[in-house]
């Protein structure tokens, strides 16, 4: 028998109840005035009105409860997690469209099922285990097992359940949130290798440093010895310049003076071979103590310097320009500079420094007036000063040699000196924690460079 008519039937049966209690009640109507009878079809107006906005209020609370279920029904069936009810043996009693698609299996044959069907084996045990313990304490529990759907294709799935109660408080039925975590396993095992690969490349890594470090200290204890050994043989180097020098500087004057002596007496009286003999005495005797003066001026420059102060730039430029302003006039020359800043340094030093360069900048000059020019640049931690002339320039074969001791490009009778001068800037600069270096082209003049630490 269908729907239909059943309600039918029900729609008959309280129709004939209600005739018969009317027919029960028609002889007390016979009874009653009209006047009654109108008030009594007033109330039941009134009450038939109530019954049609009851039955509104209740079509209306009706629609409303179908749409809400209908809201719910689509929430349930099509949310994110596959939600299933399983009794105590695991049988499947009802499962969301989710739950059925989650296992590529139709809803209504999902039904009954024992859900183990679709539990791999491994996870057998962990599955009836988490069903045991949901039973037995009535309390939420969850648990990650491996699930296999319909078509052989595995996933990861964790499970939370808890248990429900019927009306007589019996727990025989638990809801269950089934939820692929297929994603999360396998980012979290390629987390996992991720950080495996770390660690070993952090512990290979931590091994090559190692090993660079013994490397390292192992250089730098051999630098030390290295650097003790250069400190002490330097230390020697000036000691026998500065003795040496200063040894040969009496024998040099007596031999200067005697041939000098020997020239005012005997010029013209001997040979003319006799005079040119003593020529070439008196002026290799006279070379000889400028390369001994300069020789001994390198040696101090480690060992007599004097200690670091504020030094003005500025101050030293005029010094320099003074100590050789006779040279400057003789050639006419032109020396100037861009502003200059304040340094830690030895002022005298810097003043033998801006004078070695300035001077070499009008010695080895062209046809036309000499020009010089200084100037200094901030760079990062160091100033970098540049002293810039119009010369003759330095052969690019030489460029090498140019800081090395007694090493000319030209000869004393072309450009009079001894090869000390820059050897000395070098020694002076290097002193101060600087560098120095040169760039130049023949016949187009020379930039001499060195830097000094900013002073803090």
């Amino acid at each position: 028998m269908d729907e239909a008519n059943i309600k039918s039937e029900r729609s008959t049966d309280l129709r004939r109840r209600a005739e018969e209690i009317l027919q029960g009640k028609n002889e007390y109507l016979k009874e009653l005035s009209a006047q009654d009878i109108q008030g009594i079809i007033h109330e039941l107006r009134v009450h038939q009105i109530e019954l049609e906005m009851q039955n509104e209020e209740l079509r209306r609370a009706q629609k409303e409860l179908e749409e809400s279920r209908n809201r719910y029904s689509d929430l349930y069936d099509f949310a994110p997690a596959g939600y299933f009810i399983f009794d105590k043996n695991g049988l499947i009693l009802e499962v969301n469209l989710t739950g059925a698609r989650m296992l590529y299996v139709e809803r209504s044959l999902l039904i009954k099922q024992p859900f183990y069907l679709y539990v791999t084996t491994g996870s057998r045990d962990i599955f009836y285990s988490h069903l045991r313990k949901v039973f037995r304490a009535g309390t939420r529990h969850t648990c990650e097992i491996e699930l296999i759907d319909k078509i052989g294709n595995q996933f990861d799935a964790r499970l939370e359940s808890i248990a429900m109660q019927d009306s007589e408080g019996k727990i025989n039925q638990c809801r269950t949130a089934v939820i692929d975590i297929t994603k999360r396993k396998r980012a979290e095992e390629a987390l996992r290798r991720a950080h495996d690969e770390l660690e070993m490349r952090v512990r290979e890594r931590t091994a090559e440093l190692a090993r660079a470090n013994e490397a390292l200290k192992a250089e730098i204890q051999e630098r030390k010895r290295a650097e003790e050994e250069l400190r002490r043989s330097n230390a020697e180097l000036e000691q026998f310049a500065y003795v040496a020098s200063h040894d040969l500087q009496e024998p040099l004057r007596m031999i200067s003076g005697f041939t000098k002596l020997l020239e005012r007496r005997y010029r013209g009286r001997l040979d003319k071979s006799a005079d040119e003999f003593i020529t070439y005495i008196v002026d290799g005797t006279t070379r000889m103590q400028r390369m001994i003066e300069d020789l001994l001026v390198y040696s101090r420059v480690g060992t007599r310097g004097r200690p670091f102060e504020l030094t003005s730039m500025e101050d030293v430029f005029d010094q320099a320009v003074t100590n050789i302003m006779t040279a400057i006039e003789k050639n006419g020359a032109t020396v100037t500079h861009d502003p200059l800043p304040t340094v830690m340094a030895d002022a005298t030093q810097m003043t033998q420094l801006f004078q070695n360069l300035i001077s070499n900048g009008i010695k080895f000059r062209r046809e036309e007036p000499p020009q010089v020019h200084i100037s200094a640049e901030k760079k990062g931690s160091e100033w970098v000063f540049s002293v810039r002339d119009n010369g003759i320039g330095i052969a690019p074969h030489f460029m090498e040699h140019l800081f090395q001791l007694f090493q000319r490009e030209y000869t004393a009778t072309e450009y009079p000196g001894t090869g000390i001068g820059l050897a000395i800037c070098k020694k002076i600069v290097e002193r101060h924690g600087g560098r120095i270096w040169a760039e130049s082209e023949p016949e187009k003049g020379s930039t001499f460079y060195f830097t000094i630490p900013v002073s803090e």
